[in-house]
């Protein structure tokens, strides 16, 4: 059986590529460097939804790091930790010290992943913007249906007034 692919980084020890399996040596610093970020996450009253579209990630890679099921770069935490707040080079310190050999090396194409991440970020943020001015569009049309309601009805109960004088003219009470 071959073994997997390892990459050299620049602190020259071996370490395993991202995509690669883990496997049990590194599944006890991945489990606990997740449970220390989900942990931190909670505290700082954050969902797993909210510091993924903070940090440009998809909700199920940050379960799957939370977990111990995927492997994870520095970069990546850095970038969670900034979000999560309090001191974040405390926790990335402590986090990386949990994964151990197991965090995963920078990629050569950093800069086209942080590009894509900040793509990603910015799609978030014109969605989110687009809802809000749809439901603000919703919310001025249903005041203005509200209020054509309104004048319809005064308008109506003006008709019947003008009718009831014309009538009590006709009748000579007025």
């Amino acid at each position: 059986m071959a073994s997997a692919p390892q990459h050299r980084g620049p602190d020259l020890v071996s370490r395993p590529l991202l995509g690669e399996r883990i496997n049990e040596v590194e599944r006890p610093g991945l489990e606990a460097l997740g449970q220390r970020l989900q942990a931190a996450r909670e505290d700082a009253g954050l969902t797993r939804a909210k510091l993924a579209d903070a940090v440009g990630m998809n909700r199920k890679s940050i379960w799957r790091i939370e977990v111990g099921a995927r492997r994870t770069r520095v970069r990546t935490l850095a970038a969670m930790a900034q979000v999560i707040g309090g001191s974040p080079e405390e926790l990335v310190g402590e986090l990386i010290e949990l994964g151990g050999s197991a965090i995963a090396p920078e990629s050569p194409y950093v800069e086209r992943i942080e590009r894509r991440r900040l793509r990603r970020v910015r799609r978030i943020e014109v969605l989110a913007q687009r809802d809000a001015y749809f439901a603000e569009r919703a919310a001025l049309e249903a005041r203005w249906a509200a209020r054509a309601d309104s004048h319809l009805r005064f308008r109506a109960a003006m008709r019947l007034i003008d009718v009831s004088f014309r009538e009590l003219r006709r009748i000579g009470h007025l």
